[in-house]
């Protein structure tokens, strides 16, 4: 089957569920979600709850009221765009990996070792977000072998 966005299973009566079961259901899922990162590299999707469903949300401010059913497990899903190269798949995954790490360590103003080996630049200074868009595509994000001080 293709196009699914639902998986549902109704059992007659009430049944207690295996030991493990939850578990076993959510690698199924997991098989689900790296299956849909093969096919499309660009984005992310992994189990993201498992629980009661969900039958009601407050959506008024400072309602925080929120009703399950308990008779129902569910398990949502999440997906995204790849932008840290979380994708195994992911053709850009090394520079997005590195790029990643590297607006990390700048949004912290923290100058750390993996700012430093991703430039090959030594900084002994507090490091600060850039002033200006970074062109990454002209930037060589391969780890130097070893980075000299």
């Amino acid at each position: 089957m293709s196009n699914v966005s639902r998986v549902e299973v109704n059992f007659p009566v009430p049944v207690s569920l295996p030991l493990g079961w939850e578990r076993a259901l959510d690698a199924l899922v997991g098989m689900v979600c790296e299956q849909y990162q093969r096919e499309n590299p660009t984005m992310v999707m992994w189990p993201a709850g498992i629980g009661s469903k969900i039958t009601s949300m407050g959506i008024a401010a400072g309602d925080e009221h929120i009703d399950f059913d308990d008779s129902t497990l569910a398990i949502d899903c999440a997906a995204r765009e790849d932008y840290y190269g979380d994708n195994p798949s992911n053709p850009d995954r090394e520079k997005l990996r590195h790029q990643s790490h590297i607006e990390r360590a700048v949004s912290k103003g923290k100058a750390v070792e993996t700012l430093i080996r991703a430039t090959g630049v030594w900084i002994d200074a507090e490091v600060k977000p850039l002033p200006f868009k970074f062109d990454w595509d002209q930037f060589d994000y391969r780890i130097p072998a070893r980075a000299e001080k």
